[in-house]
């Protein structure tokens, strides 16, 4: 029965240390600022044909109905009209303006908008406006939304054209996304590299979205099912041996 035991407990231990939660793996990094700093280069590498910028957010991890302030650095023309939209990151999806404001005196901006009645997923909120020169200006960052509506509704207030450094951000996969809607949930941050590229900030450091453990990794089955085989061949050698030294007591 030691033999067996010990078996057992082999195979705990691997489903344990296989298995470590994604709570380990993430370390509580969620909420707070996101930013990305970069621009979009027209085809052929001439000059930026829009550029973008970074913009923070006082939360990338809220809800429908969540109030958010969305700001960004003095890259708009002083007191210049502005718009705040909201977009997933999913190739294809249709934005929606969630207000409009004007720029500061010193070309920053920030506004406070509500999270609308969207899925759970990633989004990126942004806010475009004008340059001093009258060039289209984009400031932009990801937040993840949880405890949304089950499936995608009708766009909800004004529609918006997604500009084009929005949409290159655009092509999150939905494994992806939902990876980093559980690292998000699992104390994880999300932000937007200088290339636009979708990262999870954990306890480790910046992590690419894409390199996240897709839907379904984080089950312990897999665990289960090696210690359950640990558990049987440990079960088959206590039973050769009993039967090799003259069998079992009666």
């Amino acid at each position: 029965m030691k033999r067996v035991a010990l078996a057992f407990l082999m195979g705990a231990c691997l489903a344990l240390i296989t298995g470590v939660p994604a709570w380990a793996q993430y370390g509580g990094g969620g909420g707070g600022t996101t930013t990305t700093t970069t621009s979009t280069t027209a085809p052929g590498g001439g000059e930026p044909d829009q550029p973008r910028t970074e913009a923070s957010v006082s939360d990338d991890d809220v809800e429908p109905g969540d109030t958010v302030t969305v700001s960004a650095p003095p890259v708009f023309a002083p007191g210049s009209p502005i718009t705040v939209n909201l977009v997933r990151a999913q190739s294809g999806a249709d934005a929606q303006q969630l207000a409009t404001g004007t720029a500061g005196a010193n070309g920053s901006a920030s506004q406070s908008v509500t999270i609308p009645q969207v899925p759970d997923g990633v989004y990126f909120v942004y806010i475009t406006g004008k340059d001093a020169d009258g060039n289209d200006v984009v400031a932009m960052a990801a937040i993840v939304v949880r405890g949304g509506v089950a499936a995608p509704a009708a766009v909800q207030g004004n529609a918006a054209a997604v500009p084009a450094p929005v949409a290159q951000a655009q092509g999150v996969a939905p494994d992806t996304e939902a990876a980093v809607v559980d690292a998000v949930t699992d104390g994880a941050g999300v932000v937007l590299s200088p290339q636009g590229q979708l990262q999870v900030r954990t306890a480790a450091g910046l992590q690419d979205a894409s390199t996240l453990p897709t839907t379904g990794s984080d089950d312990i089955s897999k665990q289960v099912t090696v210690g359950a085989a640990l558990l049987l061949a440990g079960t088959g050698l206590v039973v050769l041996r009993r039967r090799r030294t003259g069998g079992f007591a009666k």
